[in-house]
């Protein structure tokens, strides 16, 4: 921390800063989230395509390149930060992701754990929610279209670990 990304290309005997994450002018404006710097701390590369990545930063969003880390965009949409003032609240670079996840049998889908609960993206970058800090849990079957109540009772989901059944 503060939070930078960096490459090596033989192996770990020497790395490389991140240029264009770290010059890019929306960086300014992360925040340490409730710790001095802002932290980068999931990496999730496509298994398919290696120039795609995507990073979580506390508090500072969820970031994307599609070539490598030459660029890279913002994404997110949809994140809420209950905790910002109202005006922010969907503003992608104010959101605490704390743990990004991809699904290795589909890499564009991702999980977000968020300082407000779980999100999920799919190809479309939409966000569905389905869990909360509070101990709630809803459950979509038909991939975010309905939402059934699972428990309003739960003690407090503060990480989850999504794997695949079989």
């Amino acid at each position: 921390m503060p939070g930078g990304l960096f490459n090596s290309e033989d192996g770990g005997d020497s790395w490389t800063l991140n240029r264009s994450l770290r010059d890019d002018p929306l960086r300014e404006q992360w925040s340490g989230g409730g710790a001095e710097y802002p932290g980068l701390h999931s990496i999730c590369v496509n298994p398919r395509d290696s120039d795609d990545i995507v990073i979580g930063v506390s508090t500072g969003g969820a970031w994307t390149t599609l070539d490598g880390g030459k660029s890279w965009r913002i994404d997110g949409k949809g994140m809420r930060a209950e905790y910002m003032p109202p005006e922010l609240q969907y503003e992608p670079k104010a959101q605490g992701a704390h743990l990004v996840v991809q699904c290795a049998a589909a890499p564009a889908t991702l999980w977000v754990q968020h300082h407000n609960g779980i999100f999920r993206f799919d190809d479309s970058g939409e966000m569905l929610a389905f869990g909360s800090t509070t101990g709630s849990l809803w459950v979509s079957e038909n991939g975010g279209n309905s939402w059934q109540t699972a428990s309003l009772n739960l003690p407090p989901i503060h990480s989850v670990r999504f794997e695949r059944a079989g």
